[in-house]
């Protein structure tokens, strides 16, 4: 794919009366059908990165409900609210990014195994999975912010409530 324009080049100018395209070139000219199939698929990872970013927003939340008799209990043995908050939206922030390093580790393992299986089933040289930095990127920025905000949300709302009521009483 790197050298695809160099050898497309290379036989337009070795004078044997042919044209040659890469495949890129190709889709543009031939069809839009290329076009709208990749921006399916840019659909596709967009809609799975918001319910993803929504799992990771309920969870955290949840987790930090579960938190809710421990927090209180640091509350009353003299805890400072400003250090739980600290806490909380720094767990939450951990989370976040342990979380995003697993998901990139896992969409890296899986383009390992698809290319060379699809590769070998097809008999192709054609790359059938690739990872999108950029896509990347967003997806790790956006889980940590809404991560962040999932637990400083949290951490506020248990540092306004009653200590009593929290840890059930």
């Amino acid at each position: 794919p790197a050298l695809s324009d160099a050898v497309a080049a290379d036989i337009d100018h070795a004078g044997l009366g042919l044209r040659a395209y890469t495949s890129g070139d190709l889709a543009r000219r031939s069809s839009s059908t290329f076009v709208v199939v990749s921006q399916f698929h840019k659909a596709i990872g967009f809609v799975s990165l918001v319910a993803g970013l929504v799992f990771l927003v309920a969870l955290m939340v949840l987790k930090f409900e579960e938190m809710r008799r421990e927090l209180a209990t640091l509350r009353l043995i003299g805890i400072a609210r400003r250090t739980l908050l600290g806490t909380v939206v720094a767990i939450a922030a951990a989370v976040a990014v342990l979380g995003s390093a697993v998901g990139v580790g896992l969409g890296a393992l899986a383009v390992s195994v698809v290319n060379p299986l699809a590769r070998h089933r097809y008999d192709s040289d054609l790359v059938f999975a690739r990872i999108d930095w950029g896509v990347v990127a967003l997806a790790v920025a956006l889980s940590l912010v809404l991560g962040v905000l999932a637990g400083l949300l949290v951490a506020l709302r248990h540092a306004r409530g009653d200590v009593l009521r929290q840890i059930g009483r």
